[in-house]
């Protein structure tokens, strides 16, 4: 009696350590080379006029600071909060401390991704890596070397479509009315739940937009004079702001001689 040996499925090759080792320190290399990370500045400015009681929308008083770079704050007032403990260290220190947030955001996305919507393994397929890292025009480096806040905004967006995905509709609008809170784009995603399913799930459309009204209405509740500085610079800075703003320009080309060593700029 012959006996058929059932077949043994191939084992996958992992990927040597050395290989992540190359890639890791290439990735990390290229953000700490171009970092600047000029939005995390107008979080930390913000978030040190708040503290002095000054309107963080303002860019008149950062212009008293020829120190530093000359941004302002541009997001609703509640997300402003996010940034206040970083103004208990100095801006050398606080930089790094965000830049390592971003980099365990980098890595918590790709886990979501991995998890939830792309089935790759990282330890046998590099090609996804790179894909993460370097694709999309590079969307994920610019992230990292701007330090802006929507690295906190994606990781908050991909975890709410997450939610829907497995069903929890609360957890969905929740995590994107938090995303929201940042900037205001995630909130279109609101109609992912009528249109990317067979069924409309309108369970998961209610939840998004009492989340979605509930937080925003904490802006002129809590902070009514915030509110009112940032319904100001948002409608009318544009016209009454153009000499400010050259004067934020001129700040900043005084601040970039600083850094580069610069002698004369006087041709630009």
């Amino acid at each position: 009696m012959m006996h058929t040996q059932t077949p043994t499925p191939a084992t996958k090759l992992r990927v040597p350590r050395s290989a992540w080792l190359i890639l890791g320190s290439g990735l990390l290399l290229g953000v700490w080379v171009g970092r600047y990370m000029w939005d995390f500045a107008a979080g930390y400015n913000g978030a040190l006029l708040l503290r002095a009681g000054l309107n963080p929308y303002s860019l008149q008083p950062l212009l008293n600071y020829p120190a530093g770079h000359v941004i302002a704050w541009v997001y609703p007032p509640l997300g402003l909060r996010l940034f206040l403990p970083f103004t208990l260290l100095p801006y050398a220190a606080a930089i790094n401390v965000w830049l390592g947030l971003e980099l365990l955001g980098a890595a918590l996305l790709a886990w979501i991704w991995a998890r939830h919507f792309w089935k790759f393994n990282l330890l046998t397929q590099p090609a996804a890596m790179l894909i993460l890292c370097f694709g999309l025009n590079g969307a994920l480096l610019w992230q990292l070397t701007t330090g802006n806040v929507g690295m906190v905004e994606e990781v908050l967006l991909w975890l709410a479509l997450a939610a829907l995905l497995q069903g929890s509709d609360f957890r969905f609008g929740g995590l994107l009315a938090l995303a929201a809170l940042l900037k205001v784009l995630p909130a279109f995603f609101l109609i992912a739940p009528l249109v990317a399913f067979a069924q409309p799930r309108w369970r998961a459309f209610g939840w998004g937009v009492a989340c979605l009204a509930g937080v925003f209405a904490l802006n002129p509740i809590l902070f009514p004079a915030e509110w009112q500085q940032f319904r100001s610079m948002s409608t009318g800075g544009a016209a009454a702001g153009a000499s400010a703003w050259q004067q934020v320009l001129d700040a900043n080309l005084f601040q970039y001689e600083r850094d580069t060593g610069a002698d004369n700029t006087s041709a630009l």
